[in-house]
């Protein structure tokens, strides 16, 4: 590679260089850049990141969410009770009963009612 060779890929990669940085900058991106046919390099928005999985909140002691019910079933502990409804789009806040071990799933955040024997959390995150 002869000097003036040299000096002018030099030149060319502090040109692409600068572009990046003003690129970040101003926050906007170029698709493409550099001399159709003899080089380019491309640069593109980079995706967002996936929202973090839903989670539950803590257990609420002696809570009933009263109302709002759309499933119910026999989940035998407050974790599966609390799984099942962090993995359903549709369920917003649950109600388990510990004597029964019923689970009611709530499609809406209903109204905390005290009640002895039942644990309640609620969707964080959805």
């Amino acid at each position: 590679m002869s000097g003036s060779t040299g000096r002018v890929a030099g030149f060319v990669w502090l040109l692409v260089l600068g572009i990046v940085a003003w690129q970040a900058y101003l926050g906007i991106t170029i698709q493409e850049v550099g001399i159709p046919g003899v080089f380019g390099v491309k640069f593109g928005n980079r995706p967002p990141p996936p929202p973090p999985p839903p989670t539950m909140s803590a257990i609420e002691r002696d809570i009933d969410r009263f109302g709002s019910d759309y499933k119910d079933f026999v989940s035998g502990t407050i974790d599966a009770c609390l799984q099942e409804c962090a993995r359903d789009a549709h369920c917003k806040a649950v109600s388990f009963n510990r004597a029964s071990e019923q689970c009611w799933m709530k499609g809406a955040v209903a109204l905390r009612r005290d009640h002895p024997g039942f644990d309640s959390a609620v969707k964080i995150g959805d």
